[in-house]
């Protein structure tokens, strides 16, 4: 007998049915009639039915806030938010000009550190609050890299009176004076931590740069004692991405402290970030740059899928303007709020991509 034929008996058997020509409607037999058993005195009782389970609802994800007691890299006497305080607070005693394509004083003071303090100018108008912006979210992600940075003013009758000697001439005076954007007697900038020993290690080298790219790259693993650098490397990549800073490799902005075996990246100089509307070709650039990481922080990726335009508000708020409805009550305006939002998606979306094929734990290689 072929199988199909025995499929096709068990389903007639399984329904009650004959099948063929000759098959006769036959009426079902009359059950036996008998006598009703008597009841039973230890019956258990009927249970009710459990309710079925419901699905639970997932958790809401905490607001993403910026996390207290930030030290920086080896060295936690050193708290972010005390260098905030001093540098803020502090009186200066002597102004260096240190800018090359902006504006920038290297501020010496009464207080525990210096400082540079990066005015707006006619070059760049909006680096004090770009300066700052790109330290609060550096701070949101997780950061504890990125130079503290906060808005304060500066008296253009100090500035003179306490300009180091070497620029105290009245052309270099004239220059300056003419570069700031002032606001009467006042200039306002961002006050940002100088840190005393920076190193340049030439990872902005063509040379250098192509060796770490290797890193963070597919399949890379970073030598011995340098998988702290090469996450910093990638967190890097990531933040210039999300705040659209193109002007990263020039002026020795890439430079490292700590030990010379575990050297610490340093990020500094975010005044060229923020465009809004961003030029295609530096979007390009920044897409092709971050394209080239394939292994990233999963502290960072996980802050960066919390963050919402409720967050970056927050932690974005002008401290020096009390309405909230003023025009500069956060230091980045909603252009540019959204598009560090896009940017945001696209960095996540191509991590989806890279951990489809790859795998999380391979994708997601940091700490």
């Amino acid at each position: 007998m072929s199988v199909s034929r025995l499929i096709a008996l068990t389903l007639l058997v399984a329904c009650g049915t004959r099948g063929g020509d000759e098959a006769e409607e036959r009426d079902p037999p009359e059950p036996p009639v008998t006598e009703a058993a008597p009841p039973e005195t230890d019956v258990e009782p009927e249970t009710e039915p459990e309710p079925e389970t419901q699905p639970q609802p997932e958790p809401e994800a905490e607001p993403l806030t910026m996390p207290d007691l930030v030290s920086l890299p080896g060295d936690p006497s050193f708290d972010h938010d005390v260098i905030l305080a001093d540098i803020v607070e502090s009186r200066p005693t002597q102004f260096k000009p240190v800018g090359t394509s902006s504006v920038v004083f290297r501020v010496q003071t009464l207080g525990e550190h210096m400082f540079a303090f990066k005015p707006s100018s006619r070059v760049r108008a909006r680096a004090p609050s770009a300066e700052v912006a790109a330290y609060r979210i550096g701070r949101l992600l997780g950061y504890d890299n990125v130079l503290p940075a906060e808005l304060r003013t500066a008296n253009r009758r100090s500035i003179r009176s306490r300009m180091h000697r070497r620029y105290a001439d009245d052309q270099t005076w004239l220059e300056l004076e003419e570069a700031v954007n002032w606001n009467g007697l006042e200039a306002v900038g961002a006050a940002i931590y100088w840190v005393p020993d920076l190193r340049d290690i030439g990872l902005d080298e063509p040379r250098r740069r192509a060796e770490w790219a290797g890193w963070i790259g597919h399949g890379g693993e970073a030598p011995e004692g340098q998988r702290p650098l090469a996450r910093d490397l990638s967190n890097l990549i990531v933040f210039d991405y999300l705040i659209a800073n193109w002007d990263r490799y020039s002026g020795g902005n890439l430079r490292v402290i700590g030990p010379e075996d575990s050297p610490r990246v340093v990020i500094r100089d975010n005044d060229a970030a923020f465009a809004a509307p961003l030029p295609d070709p530096i979007k390009a650039r920044l897409r092709a740059e971050l394209e080239k990481v394939e292994r990233f922080s999963r502290g960072t990726i996980e802050r960066l899928r919390r963050l919402d335009d409720e967050s970056l508000k927050a932690a974005l708020r002008n401290r020096r303007v009390e309405d909230p409805d003023a025009p500069t009550a956060y230091l980045l305006n909603e252009a540019q709020r959204a598009g560090v939002l896009e940017r945001a998606a696209t960095v996540l979306s191509w991590i989806s991509a890279l951990v489809d094929v790859s795998g999380e734990e391979a994708v997601l290689s940091f700490d």
